[in-house]
């Protein structure tokens, strides 16, 4: 199980965030310009006691500008939805998705031995392919036929 899965980590990462809510961009007609509905999350990853140093070059290499500011504040804004808390929840789930892409680590590949019918298939094949060629050249009496 990945870090960002366990639940411990989830609730000690809630410690470490913060949210501003603004006046949101999404649906909500003449309500939008009233209410401060829109979430957006801020985490220091840099200063987390939660991740590893890997975990956290991981994390700088993978992250766009978009997301990640200078100082190493990651930004996530939510305003798909008409109230402030589902927005929050919205942004969490977000960061949670954005941890999965950037901590994943690709398993080794193992190489695997080809198979003997594998190698009897290869040589048929080659010989096949080779008789064709043979066959291609000019008639009359070929080096093959004077060995």
């Amino acid at each position: 199980m990945a870090i960002y899965e366990e639940e411990s980590f989830r609730e000690r990462l809630k410690s470490e965030i913060w949210y501003e809510s603004t006046t949101s961009r999404g649906p909500g007609g003449q309500n939008v310009n009233k209410v401060s509905s829109s979430a957006i999350l801020f985490w220091n990853y840099r200063d987390s006691s939660l991740l590893s140093g890997y975990q956290k070059r991981m994390i700088s290499e993978r992250t766009t500008q978009a997301v990640l500011s200078a100082e190493g504040w990651i930004r996530i804004r939510s305003d798909e939805r008409r109230d402030l808390e589902a927005n929050k929840k919205n942004s969490l789930v977000k960061l949670f998705d954005h941890l999965k892409d950037w901590l994943y680590v690709k398993p080794r590949r193992i190489p695997t031995k080809a198979t003997y019918s594998s190698k009897v298939k290869k040589v048929a094949g080659k010989r096949l392919r080779g008789e064709t060629k043979r066959l291609r050249g000019k008639s009359g009496i070929g080096k093959s036929d004077l060995d």
